[in-house]
């Protein structure tokens, strides 16, 4: 991350990569394949930026939100959350199991 980054609106940070959204965006949402120094997202930022995992099964978010807060993210917000294929809607019926 650029330090200049830092604090900088949305608008702003758009436009630094490449793209406009409209003057009241206050957030932006950035999909991410991994975690880890090549992965720059995969880090607590200070910037209006929120990462997006995908995953395929519940044990699959669960080590990817373990693996982003043991990177440097304790102080992050986390949501582990599925989707049914057969709707939009967001089911918040996973637990958390193991440890951490």
């Amino acid at each position: 991350m650029r330090p200049e980054a830092v604090g900088q609106p949305a608008r702003v940070l758009a436009e630094r990569a490449g793209f406009s959204v409209p003057e009241p965006t206050r957030m932006l949402v950035a999909e991410c394949t991994g975690v880890g120094p090549e992965h720059p997202l995969s880090h607590e930022i200070l910037m209006p930026v929120l990462t997006l995992y995908r995953c395929g099964s519940y044990d699959e978010a669960f080590d990817t939100c373990r693996a982003v807060t043991l990177r440097g993210g304790v102080a992050t917000p986390l949501s582990c959350t599925r989707t049914t294929a057969a709707s939009s809607r967001t089911s918040r019926g996973w637990t958390r199991r193991g440890s951490w």
